[in-house]
Parts: structure tokens; C-alpha cells; sequence
């Protein structure tokens, strides 16, 4: 297939860095942004992020995500690159509302949900000096978030090659079309891969999460099923 241009947000570290190169790997165009001043303490790593990325041909722009004006600006110049953007990656809380609201404009959304995965999202978190008792419950999660730190089962390369492959239609997501599915092919946004399923977990805690919720999701319907259905003019 012809390449495609990706815009990746944040490919300084993490996912963005993964996302990045899996991409290029695939023959793929790649615009990554990165922050024009990234702290001290990530600078190093940053540098050879971009360092790899470049080297395999990525294309490198300065972006802050939260200069909403810069946003706009910095995107007309990611499409001047190669006279288009096909896929946006962005790390970003998304809903399933997206994918109807493009759906007419033959823009594909997918929705990644990865579980824990070998990033530096556990540390990079700012803590104040005290949070108090009454934040008992918050104090729990980061001495957990602590003792995760390193020791997540996730391999983000192995993450951003799925979601690759997703985009393409290739690879462990051939076939997908085949099998056919849920949302995505009932928004009618596609014919493999992305238009084919809407939400991709990641992760086989993020997979075990997910059948726990749709068991409680199955039990609550069941039980108020007869109310739920009781509610429409005779």
C-alpha cells in the first residue's frame, strides 16, 4: 500500500517515541512534535528520541499541545510537508462520539486503551509537598503507581506495532474485516483495521478489564431490563 502520513504528538519519549518509529519501520511519512523546551531531566532522552526518529527519515516540529492558536498553525505545516495528513496520533481522553461526528467526513477514529505498559507515565507525575489524610485514597494509588515503576508488563514497541498494523490492515489486524465487528462497521467508517473496530485494548490487563466491566454491564441490563423497557407509549 501507498505510505501514509502521520502526525504523532509528543514523540520525545513514551508511546510518541514507539508510535514514531513503528511507523517509519512500516514505510510509513512521519511528522512528530516535540516540546521546544523540555526539562532538564529529560533532555538527554528526548534528544535521542528525536535523534532515531530523524535518522530514519521523521520530520520534527515544535509544538505545545495546550497553545491552542500554535495547534492550528503547526498542523498547516505538517500538511505543507507532504501535502497531507492521513492519521493523527495524539495521546488524548477521546469519546466514541468522535467517530460518528467525522464518520460522514471519511475520518476513521480509533480508540486505544492500553493497560500498563513500560513508559515513563509513572514518573512523570508532579507531586505536592502534602497532600493531607483526607487524600488517603490518592496517597494508595501513587505509593502504587511507585512500586509499578518499571515492573509494567507492557512492551510499548510491541503496543505501537499494533496499533500500526491497525491503521494499515496488516499484520495480526489482516482480516479483521472478514470477521466483521461492532461500532466501527456499523458507523460504516471503513473496511479493515481502524473502520473495523473502534476501541483497540492493549494489554492483557487492559483486556481482563474489559471483560469485567461488560460481565457487570451485562448484569446491570439484566436486572433492570424490565423497568428499562417499560418506558414507551403504549
Amino acid at each position: 500500500m501507498a505510505p501514509q502520513t502521520w502526525f504523532i504528538t509528543g514523540v520525545s519519549s513514551g508511546f510518541g517515541t514507539e508510535m514514531a518509529l513503528s511507523a517509519l519501520s512500516a514505510g510509513d511519512h512521519v511528522i512528530g512534535t516535540v516540546r521546544s523546551t523540555p526539562s532538564r531531566s529529560k533532555a538527554a532522552s528526548s534528544a535521542s528520541a528525536v535523534s532515531a526518529i530523524e535518522s530514519k527519515g521523521g520530520k520534527i516540529l515544535h509544538l505545545d499541545v495546550t497553545d491552542s492558536p500554535a495547534c492550528s498553525s503547526v498542523f498547516k505545516e505538517a500538511e505543507s510537508i507532504y501535502g497531507q495528513v492521513d492519521v493523527l496520533f495524539a495521546v488524548e481522553g477521546l469519546s466514541e462520539s468522535l467517530a460518528r461526528e467525522t464518520a460522514p467526513h471519511n475520518t476513521r477514529v480509533l480508540l486505544v486503551e492500553p493497560g500498563a505498559f513500560r513508559t515513563n507515565f509513572l514518573s512523570a507525575y508532579v507531586l505536592p509537598k502534602t497532600l493531607g489524610n483526607k487524600y488517603a485514597p490518592v496517597n494508595g494509588v501513587l505509593e502504587k503507581f511507585k512500586g509499578a515503576k518499571g515492573m509494567q508488563p507492557g512492551d510499548p514497541a510491541k503496543a505501537a506495532a499494533r496499533i500500526v498494523e491497525a491503521v494499515r490492515g496488516t499484520g495480526m489486524v489482516e482480516g479483521w474485516g472478514k470477521k466483521g465487528s461492532g461500532d466501527g462497521k456499523a458507523m460504516g467508517v471503513g473496511a479493515v483495521g481502524v473502520g473495523q473496530v473502534l476501541r483497540l485494548p492493549l494489554g492483557k490487563d487492559s483486556v481482563e478489564r474489559y471483560e469485567v466491566k461488560i460481565e457487570a454491564l451485562k448484569g446491570d441490563l439484566e436486572m433492570v431490563r424490565e423497568a428499562a423497557v417499560s418506558t414507551d407509549y403504549d
